[in-house]
């Protein structure tokens, strides 16, 4: 795993971890995602944006953005 992403402490709040990832990234790789995802405990779901890079999701993908943060907090257990 990346340095930058080693400094990072990945552990999810205690209600649950909605993850996001640009599968155009430049700075992370899908492996890196895979083991932070892995390794996160407790309720979780990982969204990929097929046509995002390393960017804010909520800017380009607002519509999207929006149904799928509105989705994870609705099926919150």
């Amino acid at each position: 795993m990346n340095s930058h992403l080693q400094q990072h402490d990945y552990q999810p709040s205690s209600k649950g971890l909605y993850a996001m990832y640009g599968a155009m990234d430049a700075d992370v790789s899908r492996q890196e995602i895979n083991e932070i995802y892995a390794n996160l405990n407790g309720y979780k779901d990982l969204k990929t944006y097929e046509f995002a890079g390393h960017e804010n999701y909520l800017l380009k993908y607002k519509q999207q953005w929006v149904a799928d943060v509105s989705s994870f907090l609705d099926r919150l257990p």
